[in-house]
């Protein structure tokens, strides 16, 4: 009985991620963000381009394996100290108590993580503000077409 509750908790943690998640893809597939106008005197979309010095994807692995890294650490030592859950049933095997405790935390962490995502990105595609370089990106986009 518990071995089926673990692998229904398990199955659904990973239904609540594809639910947060598919929204995500969605609007990176097949959505286009509100256009709006802009003032020619605007001056907060007057700021320099800068390149990025970390790419969006390299940050969000290493973000993320941080606190990977940090959670088992943090289950380790309470499992050292005796502090941690006891072992768990899940199918034939017995999973320690640390690892299920470590899955527990990374997966209420990744799905807080998905669900902030999809916020930011819901505000982004309604709200359509232009970034704060607009003018200087669309005049090299500009004169990158003429030539």
């Amino acid at each position: 009985m518990a071995r089926n509750s673990l692998v229904l908790k398990i199955v659904l943690d990973f239904l609540a991620l594809i639910i947060v998640a598919f929204p995500l893809l969605a609007f990176e597939l097949w959505a286009s963000p509100y256009e709006r106008g802009y003032f020619a005197d605007d001056p907060s979309l007057r700021l320099p381009y800068k390149t990025q010095t970390i790419s969006v994807g390299l940050l969000a692995g290493l973000g993320f394996a941080l606190m990977v890294v940090t959670i088992i650490t943090v289950e380790i030592s309470r499992y050292v100290r005796g502090k941690s859950g006891g072992a768990r049933s899940l199918g034939f095997c017995e999973v320690p108590g640390w690892i299920w405790e470590s899955y527990v935390a990374i997966g209420v962490f990744t799905f807080g993580a998905a669900c902030q995502q999809l916020a930011v990105t819901i505000a982004k595609y309604v709200i359509g503000r232009f970034r704060p370089h607009f003018f200087d990106t669309s005049s090299e986009i500009c004169a990158r077409n003429i030539s």
